[in-house]
């Protein structure tokens, strides 16, 4: 039976997190108790005792993983709840930076979309370190006068 180690993680956006889970090629499924999480399968099929408010199904992953799940913790974050087994098959801390990576362009669209940007391009630009950073430009929201926001017109 492989332990499962808990990956703290500043993701805070359920919506957001299972977006950028899909966006990476999983099917994430919501626990139906979204206050304690549901609990979490090994490779036997058997119940444990971890649980978690967003899951990856075992049977998505490989034939011999357990589930992979994001419980929510007191601060309001999702820890990654990994078996020792999917982090060595690929599910470990390199797998957790693309999904954090996927989950901040994510955020960053939705916390803009509210501010009321529109018509996002992005863009892959290598750093001065060699790897990819991600790049996103939006049309800035329209800037109205307080004439115009409280509906007045002058004549």
């Amino acid at each position: 039976m492989s332990k499962f180690d808990d990956y703290q993680t500043k993701m805070d956006d359920r919506d957001c997190l299972v977006e950028s889970l899909g966006t990476l090629g999983h099917k994430p499924v919501l626990a139906k108790d979204q206050v304690k999480g549901d609990r979490l399968y090994g490779y036997q099929d058997d119940q444990r005792a971890e649980r978690a408010q967003v899951i990856l199904p075992r049977k998505t992953l490989s034939g011999s993983s357990n589930d992979i799940g994001f419980r929510r913790t007191e601060d309001g974050k999702f820890a990654a709840v990994v078996s020792q087994y999917d982090s060595q098959i690929g599910y470990g801390k390199d797998w957790l930076a693309k999904v954090n990576k996927t989950y901040l362009e994510k955020k960053a669209v939705k916390d803009l979309t509210a501010q009321g940007y529109t018509n996002f391009h992005r863009e892959e630009v290598k750093n001065a370190a060699g790897t990819m950073d991600v790049r996103i430009t939006a049309t800035a929201p329209p800037v109205y006068t307080q004439a115009q926001q409280v509906g007045f017109t002058r004549s």
